[in-house]
């Protein structure tokens, strides 16, 4: 509906409405909708963007608590700010296994994950990237319902900060990503991948740079799909 209704790409984020039958309403507590209703627009601005749909607020809550921080973390790295962890070595792996051992797993979920990450300087350089953000989506459960503290009463909350900015919480992070100069980047390198159907080019990143130029929170994602499609065909021309 975002590309639909030609609205800017920062809509992807923060869209103000939802597509949702009766029984996703209900479990989303977004008001009465008969639970035999069909899919419905609903207006509201506490779902529908990338980090309140159900789908991957539940595929990546599997596991334990740790996991389940660490892959919403790693979604919105790779999938709003282009950024990626560098895969686990063997001599990490290990570390990893030996450290959460020492850690009492009665703890609060952030205490125990600071201790992770200050175990060493391993741990430190992932997790300062990925802890941060899948903590500010710990109000979601692993149902992807909100909630203000953990079965145990625990309240929410960490005091870790993300390239020395408050994302404490879903509203601190999507201002976090839309305000920032990556994600214009990594909506045009989305778009541009997508119309070349492979990875970009190290020689082709002046692209992604000229599309994103132009501000595209102003910019509706249908004009910056269409100059994505025009570039990829020019490129897939080319020797």
């Amino acid at each position: 509906m975002v590309l639909n209704e030609e609205l800017p790409a920062i809509r992807l984020l923060e869209p103000g409405f939802t597509i949702v039958n009766g029984l996703l309403a209900e479990h989303y507590g977004l008001g009465s909708l008969d639970p035999d209703a069909g899919p419905t627009i609903v207006m509201t601005d506490e779902r529908g963007g990338l980090f309140e749909q159900g789908h991957f607020l539940t595929s990546g809550a599997s596991g334990s608590d740790f996991r389940r921080v660490i892959h919403r973390g790693i979604y919105a790295l790779n999938r709003t700010l282009c950024s990626t962890i560098p895969p686990l070595d063997p001599a990490t792996l290990e570390e990893i296994a030996a450290t959460a051992e020492t850690i009492d797993p009665t703890l609060p979920l952030n205490e125990r994950m600071q201790m992770h990450r200050e175990s060493s300087g391993r741990c430190i350089g992932c997790h300062s990237q990925m802890d941060p953000l899948g903590l500010a989506l710990e109000h979601f459960d692993a149902e992807g319902k909100w909630r203000d503290t953990y079965p145990d009463g625990t309240p929410i909350g960490h005091s870790f900060d993300f390239r020395g900015q408050s994302v404490r919480n879903p509203d601190e992070l999507k201002a976090y990503i839309r305000d920032s100069d990556l994600y214009r980047l990594c909506v045009a390198e989305k778009l541009l991948g997508y119309g070349l159907h492979r990875a970009i080019r190290s020689d082709e990143r002046c692209l992604i740079d000229e599309m994103a130029s132009a501000d595209n929170s102003e910019v509706s994602l249908h004009d910056l799909a269409i100059d994505a499609f025009l570039i990829s065909l020019k490129q897939t021309e080319m020797p």
